[in-house]
């Protein structure tokens, strides 16, 4: 079940930036709030630039957060392998410099997690997340900063499949986060966002309705219209509509979706692709064959070309497209991607 979507906010700003902080740490700061904003190529090169005046330095925990937050904007825009050196650099940093309850050491791991669960490395996912929360005992009680790993141990039970231990943290997670931060932060959306996945998947329509409208409230009001983490949001409200039949209300939030991460030079990720084919399914629900064969021969492009696709997903993708070839009389087409998708889900059961 690797397809949920999970959105982790993943920026850790190194305290206090102030006017006599080192010229690394501002810079870093200032590319932490770039990130948040979406300003994404002008925060690389920030990071970039910190990275260069931390390195002259020597290693430090300094250095290894700001290398965690590059890997981070890597991982978001699809540079998977960008992204998986910088986060071993980091923790192997950490490790040398950061103490056993290290806040940093906490980020980059909950950071790491949310990557190797997204390139489908569920149980690497699973232990970082597991130590990332054994941090975060030595915290206060009530301290927003438990909640972190808690939502991303969710979005790991997710994927497996542990739904019901999925929803139990997220659901912590969401109180931890209202009762702190108030109903309109930004980490409060993180977990909407997600729950609202979770109940599509589950197919509570209702209660998915419910969060994906209350995340792309907060989303719009603390990040603007063109954040990525607003298109997830967006997709899952889409997906909520289209399974009411509400199909005009669906397709533009779909389309707005796919515009940002397009715009946002994530066009070539997981994301994008299953995006493009939930409105596949909509063009293909609404008689629209050529539309949706379109999308869905996008969508498995995309696949190819990513690593550690998700092979459930791309299976069903194939199944979908196999049944529009059929209805448009491409029967030659259909039967050659019917006989791929049965051997690749023998493959599968193989493999178990």
């Amino acid at each position: 079940m690797r397809s949920a979507t999970c959105i982790l906010l993943l920026v850790s700003v190194l305290p206090d930036a102030a006017a006599n902080s080192s010229s690394a740490e501002q810079i870093n700061n200032q590319a932490a709030l770039l990130h948040e904003a979406g300003k994404y190529a002008e925060a690389e090169s920030l990071y970039l630039r910190a990275i260069q005046v931390w390195e002259a330095k020597g290693p430090s925990e300094q250095a290894a957060i700001t290398i965690s937050n590059l890997a981070t904007l890597y991982r978001q825009r699809g540079r998977h392998g960008d992204a998986e050196p910088l986060f071993r650099r980091a923790l192997a940093i950490l490790e040398e410099t950061a103490g056993p309850a290290s806040v940093s050491k906490m980020t980059t791991l909950n950071n790491a997690a949310e990557f190797y669960r997204s390139q489908g490395k569920l149980e690497d996912a699973e232990k970082m997340a597991v130590r990332a929360i054994e941090i975060t005992r030595t915290l206060p009680e009530g301290d927003v900063r438990r909640s972190h790993p808690l939502h991303t141990l969710a979005c790991v039970y997710q994927s497996m499949g542990r739904t019901g231990e999925a929803r139990r943290l997220f659901l912590q997670a969401l109180e931890l986060r209202e009762r702190n931060l108030g109903p309109e932060h930004s980490y409060l959306a993180a977990t909407l966002t997600n729950l609202a996945s979770l109940y599509i998947a589950e197919r509570d329509i209702d209660a998915a309705e419910t969060m994906a409208e209350r995340a792309v409230a907060i989303w719009e009001k603390t990040l603007g219209a063109d954040h990525l983490n607003l298109a997830a949001a967006l997709n899952n409200l889409a997906q909520a509509r289209r399974l009411r039949g509400r199909h005009a209300e669906a397709e533009p939030l779909y389309r707005r979706a796919l515009s940002i991460w397009a715009r946002a030079g994530a066009g070539n990720t997981q994301e994008y692709a299953r995006s493009l084919c939930n409105l596949a399914n909509l063009f293909h629900e609404r008689g629209k064959l050529r539309g949706a064969a379109e999308l869905y021969v996008r969508a498995l492009d995309i696949f190819s070309h990513t690593s550690e696709p998700d092979g459930n997903q791309v299976n069903a993708t194939r199944r979908n497209l196999a049944n529009v070839y059929e209805a448009m009389g491409r029967h030659t087409e259909a039967a050659a991607l019917r006989r791929t998708s049965a051997l690749v889900a023998q493959s599968f059961r193989a493999g178990r």
